[in-house]
């Protein structure tokens, strides 16, 4: 206990570890988890219409709401009428600067992540209407304009730098087709910088390493195709090392506490580092477990951090991306059933995404085909 007062985490951690160890023993039958789709459609379609006034502080982030919202109606099958995609269409062109790149809100300044979030919202839209939304001349120029001589990008004019602005200037270049040897010169050289002792990537170089951060580090020079000089089997040590084995949640940084958001963040560099190494796989089943047992709130529908956390659309969108990476993670291939090992009922089976864009793998060939004509 001494210890524990000390290093106040370390309590922190045992007491989560220890709520859902408790809850986990409440179970009965694993196979009757299943995913609430029906409330979580629900709980996102107000998300379509309403916002509450717990939002406000999100009003500078539209292209976001609009992007956690659409992507995670996507992964359950939510049909999209021309109406919604023409609404989304328009909220997210308003939010496009004259000039290139989107902001977060109409007339404000354009914003790497809020550009990535924008172009991925219209990606899954998924129409040639929503494509040709993008000023892609323009999107070049800013993304040009944010490039730093040593690979790295700012944020916005005159703004901070991290691995996250080279994610998503890359993401944004890649799904538009207009991804040049100019813009992607010293790139690599600038992530493979970040990573850290521990193995993962910090937002810059000498940084703590963390395993939002070394998504985006990665998920970049797997699209760039350049992981020469990464220390892979340290990345993999670090991935492994994420995963709480009590709750079989991912964390994001050594002794802190199991989040829901991380079963995308750190579950999808598993199947990014397979294609450079024979790199491990992570307990599947248990994060299934964790984030249909702990993540959902099956009153009202959404997914969450943890419980005792409220839900939201953030957590709603990175968690059911990460339990559809976690259905196609399994070392023996031939165990998979109808595309996936699925904990609960067959019905919780996901669609498929890209883990280095995180979209349904249809949306990513879809617009990708579309500006390769």
């Amino acid at each position: 206990m001494a210890l524990c007062k000390e290093y106040p985490t370390l309590l922190d951690e045992a007491e989560v570890q220890q709520s859902i160890q408790q809850l986990y023993e409440s179970l009965t039958d694993l196979e009757t988890l299943r995913v609430e789709r029906r409330k979580h459609i629900a709980f996102l379609e107000k998300g379509l219409e309403r916002l509450s006034s717990a939002y406000t502080s999100l009003d500078a982030s539209r292209p976001w709401l609009c992007y956690w919202v659409l992507h995670a109606l996507d992964l359950l099958h939510y049909p999209f009428t021309d109406a919604l995609r023409a609404r989304a269409i328009a909220t997210l062109a308003i939010c496009q600067h004259p000039k290139g790149g989107f902001g977060g809100g109409p007339g404000q300044l354009p914003h790497l992540m809020c550009t990535f979030a924008a172009v991925s919202a219209l990606a899954i839209v998924g129409t040639a209407a929503a494509y040709e939304t993008i000023n892609r001349s323009g999107l070049a120029d800013f993304l040009g304009r944010m490039k730093q001589p040593d690979g790295s990008f700012t944020a916005h004019d005159d703004g901070e730098i991290d691995v996250r602005g080279s994610y998503c200037a890359i993401v944004s270049a890649s799904l538009t087709g207009i991804l040049t040897p100019a813009l992607t010169v010293n790139v690599a050289s600038f992530i493979k910088k970040c990573q850290s002792y521990e193995g993962g990537f910090g937002a810059l170089p000498m940084a703590e390493a963390q395993g939002g951060y070394t998504y985006c580090a990665f998920a970049t020079l797997a699209i760039l195709e350049d992981v020469e000089g990464v220390d892979l089997h340290a990345l993999d040590r670090f991935a492994v090392m994420s995963q709480c084995l009590i709750t079989g949640g991912f964390r994001g940084r050594t002794h802190k506490l199991v989040d829901g958001c991380y079963s995308f963040w750190t579950g999808a560099l598993f199947p990014l580092m397979r294609r450079f190494c024979p790199a491990s796989y992570f307990d599947s089943l248990s994060l299934q477990k964790f984030i249909l047992a702990c993540c959902q709130n099956e009153a009202t529908g959404g997914l969450r951090d943890k419980p005792e956390k409220s839900e939201d659309y953030y957590h709603t969108c990175y968690c059911l991306s990460g339990l559809s990476l976690a259905q196609r993670e399994s070392p023996d291939l031939t165990e998979l059933v109808d595309g996936g090992i699925v904990l609960g009922d067959s019905n919780n089976l996901l669609p498929s995404i890209m883990p280095e864009y995180n979209l349904v793998s249809s949306r990513v060939h879809s617009i990708l085909q579309y500006w390769s004509q």
